[in-house]
């Protein structure tokens, strides 16, 4: 049984990595011919923390891709589809992912695309001077 949870783990960092370097074509392939934003579902509520933080920074990366309005609406169905906008949502209740998830939670509160842009942008601006203190 532990050999299994080790299989498991490495290939929930194995996603999590493939989502967080990932250019946006790549993204479009994960998203939709493999179908991995459901592996991150099970990463999300099964997992230690550390792949959770991970996790949340992989649909920060999907959402955060440079891609076309219908392209971005479409990551965002499929990212609603696979259940992580209300996993995300219980997530943000806890003090160790409020900040990532709360940020990701914006994009889903938010009608303009352009104001979810500058908050991240913000976000990364404060994680930049942060990383300098």
């Amino acid at each position: 049984m532990y050999k299994i949870f080790e299989v498991s783990r490495e290939a929930a960092w194995a996603i999590t990595n493939m989502f967080s370097q990932a250019t946006a074509e790549q993204i479009h392939c994960i998203i939709y011919k493999h179908g991995l934003l459901k592996g991150l579902t099970h990463i999300l509520t099964d997992f230690e923390d550390r792949l959770k933080q991970n996790a949340l920074q992989a649909v920060r990366s999907v959402l955060e891709t440079e891609v076309d309005n219908t392209e971005k609406e479409s990551h965002v169905k499929e990212i609603k589809e696979a259940g992580l906008v209300e996993i995300i949502q219980n997530m943000a209740k806890d003090s160790d992912f409020s900040s990532n998830a709360n940020l990701i939670l914006d994009y889903f509160n938010i009608e303009n695309p352009e104001e979810f842009e500058y908050k991240i942008e913000t976000k990364k601006n404060q994680e930049d001077r942060e990383r300098e203190d």
